[in-house]
């Protein structure tokens, strides 16, 4: 499954990603929710995991914008 990671702490970012990406899923990342909705225009990410306070674009306004969107696949998103 290809996985979405928006969050601004590289920290966090890094334990996610490689969590994820050991249990065998391919991981994108992006360091806000504004670069988090380009990444979404681009791929065909299936699952979004977000932080909540993130700048440019938080996770709640990253959500509701997820959801406001008529995409051509299911997105689920995790705020």
């Amino acid at each position: 499954m290809k996985i979405l990671i928006a969050e601004d702490t590289p920290s966090a970012q890094l334990l996610l990603r490689r969590t994820l990406e050991n249990w065998g899923h391919e991981v994108l990342y992006a360091d806000n929710g504004a670069q988090a909705l380009a990444a979404l225009a681009e791929s065909d990410v299936s699952l979004v995991v977000s932080d909540w306070m993130m700048p440019v674009m938080d996770g709640v306004e990253l959500c509701r914008r997820i959801r406001a969107a008529e995409w051509d696949r299911f997105i689920s998103s995790s705020c």
